[in-house]
């Protein structure tokens, strides 16, 4: 009998946004967070639970909702033949707004998010950054009480990231003007921005705070980043002769999957098998298996030394800290070192062994924004 296992795309999120204020979510592709700003901007409906925002319930108040909320979402939803001009005078006239209005509110749009060149250029003639500034100020117009922008910086240069996220600092913590709740993948758009953030995993909140709050929370430690030296040619050369002699691969220089595993198996590191999955430590072997069937015999001999140096590594630094892998690719690796635990003893620890352990470079820092998140999302630690 088959049983289909159901995951909820959302589950009991709540939390609360003053007025004037930016909230950020942080999350993973597939963490919830667009399904969260579809649900209670109307775009669809929950399939269980309430979804409530300013007291109002969703579906039944959808209609008051609306006339609340400002939403740019995640893929601009643009009319190629309308020009900025028309579009926002489109959703001006959707929201109600009264014509004697219209046009100051518009020309103050147009002006901010400087789309005064593109007034009466059709839209699908823009380019991807100036498309988001146009969702974005479609969102604004008429200064809802809350606005939802999901990932309103998304192909953006750096100039008009910056532009945009001091327009946003401007609408909401210097006039007060919106509540506004916004998502994104930028740990520095989220520190320049929010006045709190929540990180989202598998659709459940799993903390909110200030960003200075979740790092002196969930900061306490250091993140030590460390690059292998690559294998010499004549190491390389060695390994393969002796990798061959193990198993007797079907055509010179390449091996398919089957191979590769039986070969993992030989050396006695079976272990490495299941990296060979996207995401994993051999996701560029694994990329290259789904496109050709094989990969290069180089590949992976280089491959397997550094995974073999990096096991080196990880069980030095666990004889001497409380300590946790991160994330390795190819010859770069990230740890995690406890706050119990000096700096000064890292330090030692590498310029004693950088030699020993085959360590090209190192640097340590204290625990970013960004490893935290990165935390949550690989589960390492509990929510609040």
């Amino acid at each position: 009998m088959l049983r289909l296992l159901q995951k909820k795309a959302v589950n009991g999120v709540t939390f609360g946004v003053e007025q004037g204020s930016v909230f950020c979510l942080l999350g993973t592709n597939g963490a919830g967070k667009t399904t969260t700003f579809k649900i209670l901007t109307g775009d669809i409906s929950a399939t269980e639970g309430n979804a409530v925002i300013r007291g109002h319930t969703l579906p039944e108040d959808l209609g008051v909702i609306r006339q609340l909320v400002g939403y740019c979402p995640q893929f601009d939803s643009l009319s190629d033949k309308l020009t900025t001009q028309e579009h926002l005078e489109l959703y001006c006239d959707l929201k109600g707004i009264h014509p004697k209005y219209q046009t100051a509110l518009i020309e103050n749009m147009i002006a901010s998010l400087n789309l005064t060149p593109y007034r009466h250029v059709q839209s699908e003639t823009y380019s991807g950054g100036n498309k988001r500034k146009l969702s974005i100020a479609i969102a604004l117009i008429g200064q809802p009480p809350i606005v939802f922008l999901d990932e309103p910086s998304a192909g953006m240069d750096p100039e008009a990231r910056r532009f945009m996220w001091n327009f946003i600092a401007e609408i909401s913590n210097k006039r007060s003007q919106s509540s506004i709740v916004l998502t994104t993948h930028s740990m520095e758009e989220a520190q320049a921005l929010s006045n709190k953030v929540g990180i989202m995993v598998e659709g459940k909140l799993k903390t909110i705070g200030t960003t200075q709050r979740l790092k002196e929370k969930y900061g306490k430690g250091f993140e030590v980043e460390i690059k292998l030296n690559l294998p010499s040619e004549e190491l390389l050369a060695a390994l393969t002769e002796s990798y061959r002699n193990m198993v007797k691969f079907k055509r010179p220089d390449v091996m398919t999957e089957d191979e590769l595993k039986v070969l993992l198996q030989k050396i006695g590191r079976p272990e490495l098998i299941a990296e060979l999955v996207d995401g994993g430590r051999g996701s560029a072997i694994r990329q290259r298996l789904k496109a050709t069937g094989e990969v290069e015999e180089t590949t992976v001999v280089e491959w397997v030394r550094l995974q073999n140096e990096l096991t080196r590594v990880e069980q030095a630094l666990k004889g001497s800290f409380e300590v946790a892998l991160i994330e390795a690719y190819q010859s770069y690796a990230k740890f995690n070192i406890s706050a119990k635990h000096r700096l000064s003893e890292i330090f030692g620890f590498f310029e004693r062994d950088l030699q020993n352990l085959n360590v090209a470079n190192f640097a340590v820092r204290a625990l970013s924004l960004e490893q935290i998140f990165l935390q949550f999302a690989q589960g390492i630690v509990h929510e609040d």
